[in-house]
């Protein structure tokens, strides 16, 4: 769906969205795509902003799942934000892509509300302490979420989230 909404924009309205999604529950609907990874669809920022405006339209909340090498080119996606959720993990990568994509954010969504996540935090396998990492980005990490690979195997054998194969993970 996500494709043909990029690929066609003036298909994209109201029925569009609703046989376009695949619909979770009463209070999840994803719009997601399959796309081979080695050749992405490129993006009209067009195409883009109004399929933003139609989800809008549509669902009384929207996230937006992109990786950082799409805000470059597409940092409008985020100029309406209310909350932004950037999840890092303990590495100096990680670090030096949050200075930078807390940068975006701030130009960008100056009034959203920025959620700084750690994500696969181990005492044993981290490049470096949450305390270095914070003080790298210059602010605090507002949640860590620990690396507890069983429950994620698990998961994954199942083909389910981890809170539905392990509810008390």
């Amino acid at each position: 769906g996500l494709c043909d909404a990029i690929e066609n924009p003036g298909r994209v309205d109201s029925l569009f969205i609703d046989r376009a999604t695949i619909k979770q529950n009463d209070k999840l609907s994803i719009l997601g795509a399959e796309a081979p990874i080695n050749d992405p669809t490129p993006a009209d920022p067009t195409a883009l902003a109004h399929l933003q405006s139609e989800l809008f339209n549509n669902f009384e909340c929207v996230i937006v799942d992109m990786p950082r090498t799409m805000l470059s080119t597409h940092a409008h996606l985020i100029a309406q934000a209310t909350d932004l959720v950037l999840v890092s993990d303990l590495s100096l990568t990680g670090a030096r892509d949050t200075i930078r994509l807390l940068q975006i954010f701030k130009e960008n969504a100056p009034k959203a509300d920025v959620h700084l996540v750690l994500n696969k935090v181990s005492a044993t396998s981290s490049e470096m302490t949450k305390a270095d990492f914070e003080q790298s980005v210059e602010r605090k990490v507002d949640l860590s979420l620990g690396l507890d690979s069983k429950p994620a195997v698990d998961a994954a054998k199942k083909g389910e989230c981890i809170v539905q194969a392990m509810p008390t993970s």
